[in-house]
């Protein structure tokens, strides 16, 4: 478990998101799983026996990590998307992420209330509202353009989205996100990419023990990295907090 000192310092360095098991790490998992099964595709019905099988793997992640609103948020959007590729229907993504939350409140009403549900639903709608538009700018760019400017763009509108409601409630904004999860999102991907191929291959030492090294150094990496950025002048900028109520009344 991380100490309270080292919490703070990924809190002053806009990382909080990281330590918590969010749709990020689903996402990263997801792709993992979609890579490492594309070989069923070799026999028939292989890509819907693929799609199954991720499905279930999913829903036991999910359970087995607790089902915070984050990772429930992020398991439904994905089982939506496996169960429509399954059932080959068109789908919008605006339309999977009403149905995931309203599946959420439909078995916990009173889930509307908590940050955790408000933060992550505005995360993912800046993110899928915003940044499409904001990809097209760099479409012809080189590929290093791109991927800078993608961690750049989803931090961005995801913390955008999120503002009014950690300057209410927290009181306080980090000053350096956008520098922190400019590199912190590689990192993390990194991270949770070995961790889980070293489970994958925890029957094979040389492999496991070869992921494991790089989890490992990913994971300094990524305290070095948010320990920098904390020690930078003024890391977090102190917010007067607004009155819910009227948050809620101007979003209406």
């Amino acid at each position: 478990l991380l100490q309270a000192e080292q919490r703070e310092v990924f809190s002053q360095a806009g990382a909080s998101h990281i330590l918590a098991i969010s749709g990020l790490h689903i996402g990263i998992i997801y792709l993992v799983l979609n890579g490492l099964l594309s070989i069923l595709h070799a026999i028939p019905w292989g890509k819907q026996l693929k799609y199954l099988i991720i499905l279930l793997a999913l829903q036991v992640y999910m359970f087995v990590t607790g089902a915070s609103p984050a990772v429930v948020r992020a398991v439904i959007m994905f089982s939506a998307i496996l169960v429509f590729r399954l059932s080959a229907q068109r789908y919008h993504i605006l339309n999977v992420i009403a149905l995931s939350a309203l599946i959420q409140i439909l078995v916990k009403p009173d889930i509307i209330h908590e940050v955790g549900f408000q933060l992550s639903y505005l995360a993912v709608i800046g993110i899928v509202w915003l940044y499409p538009r904001f990809e097209e700018i760099f479409e012809e760019e080189s590929w290093l353009v791109r991927n800078v400017m993608a961690a750049l763009g989803v931090s961005l509108f995801a913390t955008l989205f999120t503002a009014p409601i950690i300057g209410s409630v927290f009181g306080k904004f980090p000053t350096y996100f956008l520098i922190t999860n400019l590199f912190i999102t590689f990192v993390s991907f990194i991270t949770v990419l070995s961790g889980f191929l070293t489970l994958c291959f925890c029957w094979f030492s040389p492999l496991a023990y070869c992921f494991g090294w790089i989890c490992q150094k990913s994971i300094v990496l990524m305290n070095w990295i948010c320990t920098s950025v904390s020690s930078l002048p003024s890391p977090l900028i102190e917010v007067q907090k607004v009155d819910l109520q009227a948050l809620w009344i101007l979003g209406i």
